[in-house]
């Protein structure tokens, strides 16, 4: 599945850097955050109901899901480096490094929650639950981006 997630990525990264560039943050976040959310969907439902040519719909979705991660890499780059000067270094290396944390977690855990329910739906959808905290963080985000935006416009 790795294959299917970084091949777009590499294919479609400059792409959807322009992309990003032309619309506003908030609006590039939401996207790409629900454009993970729905492919994990997708896949989860595809796990479930293992109807026939599942395996290639997962493969289309997990490279929606990959190339909207690299996209949200994007988007908090930029957060980052518009709004944390003074710590950049610091927050930057944090907000590199959580995923990869995340990811080997991910690698170690799902085996054991497969072996505990003997089922690929549950990690699925504990998947989809991570995809739904995403969102909901996108959202705090939107409205610390939009506060600060807002202090930065009466400052000037």
């Amino acid at each position: 599945m790795y294959f299917f997630t970084f091949l777009p990525i590499f294919i479609l990264n400059i792409p959807i850097g322009t992309i990003i560039d032309r619309n506003e943050i908030t609006v590039s976040l939401f996207a790409l955050l629900l454009m993970s959310l729905g492919s994990q969907i997708v896949m989860t439902l595809m796990v479930w109901l293992q109807i026939p040519g599942y395996i290639f719909i997962m493969y289309a979705m997990r490279s929606i899901f990959g190339v909207a991660g690299e996209g949200i890499f994007t988007v908090q780059g930029m957060i980052i480096t518009k709004y944390c000067k003074e710590n950049f270094e610091i927050v930057m290396s944090v907000a590199l490094s959580l995923p990869f944390v995340f990811d080997s977690l991910n690698s170690l855990l799902t085996t054991h929650i497969y072996d505990w329910t003997e089922t690929m739906t549950i990690p699925y959808l504990i998947g989809v639950i991570v995809c739904v905290i995403s969102l909901l963080s996108g959202f705090l985000i939107m409205k610390l981006y939009v506060k600060q935006s807002n202090k930065t416009l009466k400052n000037h």
